[in-house]
């Protein structure tokens, strides 16, 4: 994640360096209560618009379980 904005959005970077926009859905909403810029999430590219994405977790090898 690369950066907060207003009204629980995020901006997200993705590793080939394409930078969307994002909100975090579902029960992962409920999970991630703590993110800050610097956290690696994982993220679903929207359909129909390509510059948006939504944040659905993180990854299983970086929460510590």
């Amino acid at each position: 994640m690369r950066e907060i904005l207003p009204n629980a959005m995020f901006r997200v970077e993705l590793p080939g360096g394409r930078v969307l926009s994002g909100h975090v859905v579902g029960k992962a909403r409920a999970l991630l209560t703590r993110l800050v810029p610097g956290d690696e999430v994982e993220v679903e590219v929207a359909s129909r618009d390509a510059g948006f994405c939504r944040i659905v977790g993180r990854p299983r090898d970086t929460r510590g379980r």
